[in-house]
């Protein structure tokens, strides 16, 4: 189980990590089926980007559908800070 940890297909389950595995030299990220039962790939994919500062993207094929801001440390500058609930 831990090797299919390794390469996520659609689904990211606790534990399991996005972006490059510096020691492996592996780079995970999940990607879309084309149906409930073709596993092929399809056009959208989710990932951890490392060039400049760390952001998450969500792309269909090449464009960028969404980007979680550069990561400052604390969390994604383009995500809003959740309140608290009442």
């Amino acid at each position: 189980m831990a090797q299919s940890f390794d390469f996520p297909t659609d689904t990211l389950l606790p534990g399991m990590m996005l972006g490059w595995d510096l020691r492996t030299d592996v780079n995970r990220y999940i990607t879309s089926w084309r149906s409930s039962t073709d596993p092929s790939i399809e056009d959208y994919s989710f990932n951890l980007d490392y060039q400049g500062f760390p952001e998450i993207f969500l792309r269909n094929q090449q464009k960028i559908v969404y980007c979680s801001g550069p990561w400052n440390g604390e969390r994604f500058s383009g995500v809003p800070k959740s309140g608290k609930r009442s």
